[in-house]
């Protein structure tokens, strides 16, 4: 954990390096146990939106949320199902100091 403490980073833009800047939040790109951590942080989210009965669900599991490292994919066969959960989401990341950048896909499956 003691490499998450006072971290800098620079950005490399054309071969010229920016003035060196702290990161006071994040995992580290490239380190095996940034995953881990990260998972952790988010397993009270995944548990809220599994205990919500929403998501998707085959048989007895459930197959609503997917994530790792610093990505998560919500999965719903409603609107309502997978706006209910995005609302959660955001709940929970406002609570809890979380940023994210959302990237939608939505794809109607023909029957």
């Amino acid at each position: 954990m003691i490499i998450y403490l006072c971290q800098t980073c620079n950005v490399k833009w054309d071969n010229c390096y920016s003035s060196s800047f702290s990161v006071t939040n994040g995992v580290i790109q490239g380190v095996v146990a940034s995953p881990l951590y990260f998972n952790v942080y988010l397993d009270d989210l995944f548990l809220m939106i599994k205990e919500s009965g929403l998501g998707s669900h085959i048989g007895n599991y459930f197959y609503g949320l997917f994530g790792y490292a610093d990505d998560c994919a919500l999965l719903s066969s409603t609107r309502q199902g997978i706006q209910t959960m995005l609302n959660i989401c955001s709940k929970y990341f406002s609570d809890h100091g979380i940023n994210v950048s959302v990237n939608v896909i939505v794809q109607k499956i023909k029957k």
